[in-house]
């Protein structure tokens, strides 16, 4: 007969399991999206789809895949691997952008400068008038 401890760790165990799923599944799902829009635009400046709120949407995604790992596995080693995982992608994300920047210099400078480069938070300032 199972304690209601067991139950519990029982019940903790499948909610990670299910969460885990869910965000890899979700990250999975736009990470194919995002590839596919650079697959349709080669050579060309993606600015719509997820890049119209985020310059690196495949690293975010990556980023969000990765918690979830963390979250089912959430161990020292774990932690240490996604540490070194999250600064490798950034560092990977600083070198397409110089290689970008090298191509088509003053269109990505102005996106870059608008968009922000993992999270999706406007760079520009909103302004509002009051129209009387």
């Amino acid at each position: 007969m199972e304690s209601s401890n067991d139950n519990g760790r029982w019940m903790i165990e499948a909610f990670n399991v299910r969460l885990f799923g869910a965000i890899i599944a979700f990250g999975s799902i736009l990470y194919r999206k995002g590839r596919k829009l650079i697959q349709e635009s080669i050579g060309k400046l993606v600015t719509y789809g997820f890049y119209f709120s985020i310059r690196y949407p495949k690293n975010s995604i990556l980023f969000l895949i990765s918690i979830g790992m963390l979250i089912r596995r959430s161990i020292l080693l774990t932690l240490m691997m996604w540490s070194f995982l999250i600064y490798a992608y950034y560092r990977f994300a600083l070198r397409e952008e110089r290689d970008v920047l090298k191509v088509l210099s003053l269109q990505h400078e102005e996106y870059r400068q608008k968009i922000s480069a993992f999270i999706p938070i406007s760079k520009t300032k909103i302004i509002y008038y009051n129209e009387e």
